[in-house]
């Protein structure tokens, strides 16, 4: 839970300094296509940074799940256990 609550507030804070807007503004709308500035270089300057930041890679199939924060920081979190249990 810690994890999860984390790793939203740093994608909330990247997608801020992306899209120029507060992290309220876009705590509050969870929905990013819903954005005023949220449009396809933005989605993929998102999903460079996220990549960048949590040593993972995204597949094209994951690009569908980059519609809310909640669902990036679902992927994210699986991403992170996934690379957990391959290091074991």
């Amino acid at each position: 839970m810690k994890e999860e609550i984390l790793i939203k507030s740093n994608i909330t804070q990247i997608l801020s300094k992306i899209l120029k807007l507060g992290k309220e503004e876009i705590i509050k709308e969870n929905n990013l296509s819903k954005l005023p500035v949220y449009d396809s270089l933005a989605m993929v300057t998102f999903l460079v940074a996220c990549e960048k930041k949590y040593k993972i890679k995204f597949t094209t199939s994951d690009i569908n799940s980059f519609c809310s924060i909640n669902n990036v920081t679902k992927l994210i979190i699986s991403k992170l256990n996934k690379s957990k249990i391959g290091n074991k």
